[in-house]
């Protein structure tokens, strides 16, 4: 009889225990006054906080013209604007995109809108949204490298996976994560930014580059005359998804985020979103308006050059 009363005891008050945990629970969700308290928060603060990288990465963001521009930009506007909220600050100090997950991750920031893609070892700091853009993979080859080593759009993937083939990837980004997931062989430069990845491959210092079409496509609006050298093939049925991130306990304001990305019912293209934030007027890495040698012949063949492999 002792052992049943002992365990009658230890249920019930189990019991209390999860109804007191279920209350607590329920009143961090959603609030005692209006909305859930991780949205109430920065409605009351009147400032989104949005993390986002110290260089320019135009269509998303970029301060070139003296003023902040982008389609993350405009993005961060609105989800402000909807929530009501007044002021949107721009935390600028990260100079790596694991260091702007990193600032959501400690509550320096509400979320991050920043081109940022979303990986397994992010994922374990920060919730994801579902992706606003979704963005083609690839892979910039050298066409020199290719044929010296009869790399073929049949064997691609496993071809290039070789200890004497040397990739780039930029420091602290998502694709330095999937180059050594896809190419565990290859030498793995890590570069400080895009723009070192692209003079590596206008000196002609690495072989080949795995990313998504931003990088694949910016380069060549950069260098058209690099066309001849590179070969871009991108992946059928891989895309690399570009994410809001947001504090681990934020389960509401992700909800609402998503709510809030349906609604928009924007299908997102980067071609468009190029044409509409970034000029005609592409500077290389001097600063100078680079112009393309091709002939008309060589830009047709170039354009003929875009292929697809299954991945």
């Amino acid at each position: 009889m002792k052992k049943i009363y002992y365990f009658m005891l230890l249920y019930i008050g189990c019991s209390f225990n999860q109804g007191l945990y279920a209350q607590e629970l329920y009143s961090h969700r959603f609030g005692e006054k209006g909305p859930p308290i991780d949205i109430q928060r920065v409605i009351d603060r009147g400032r989104l906080v949005v993390a986002m990288h110290k260089n320019n990465y135009a269509p998303f963001f970029s301060d070139e013209s003296g003023t902040l521009i982008g389609f993350d930009v405009d993005l961060a506007y609105n989800i402000a604007k909807t929530l009501n909220i007044p002021e949107v600050e721009f935390n600028r100090a990260s100079d790596s995109f694991d260091d702007v997950v990193k600032k959501v991750s400690e509550y320096k920031a509400d979320m991050a809108i920043s081109y940022v893609s979303k990986t397994l070892t992010r994922q374990l700091k920060v919730l994801y949204t579902e992706p606003y853009i979704k963005l083609r993979t690839g892979i910039l080859v050298s066409r020199s490298y290719a044929a010296q080593n009869n790399i073929t759009e049949k064997n691609l993937l496993m071809a290039l996976n070789r200890k004497d083939a040397t990739f780039a990837a930029e420091r602290g980004g998502a694709f330095r994560e999937f180059t050594r997931n896809v190419f565990p062989e290859v030498k793995l430069i890590e570069a400080p930014s895009r723009l070192d990845i692209y003079k590596s491959l206008v000196d002609r210092k690495i072989d080949a580059v795995y990313n998504e079409e931003y990088l694949i496509k910016v380069f060549f609006k950069k260098h058209p005359g690099q066309a001849i050298y590179y070969k871009p093939i991108y992946l059928e049925n891989s895309e690399d998804h570009i994410s809001i991130a947001i504090p681990p306990d934020a389960y509401n304001l992700k909800e609402w985020l998503n709510l809030y990305l349906t609604f928009r019912r924007e299908k997102v293209a980067f071609d468009n979103l190029y044409d509409k934030y970034v000029t005609s007027n592409i500077k290389d890495l001097n600063g100078n308006i680079e112009k393309t040698n091709l002939t008309p012949e060589q830009n047709e063949k170039s354009e003929k050059t875009e292929m697809k492999v299954g991945s």
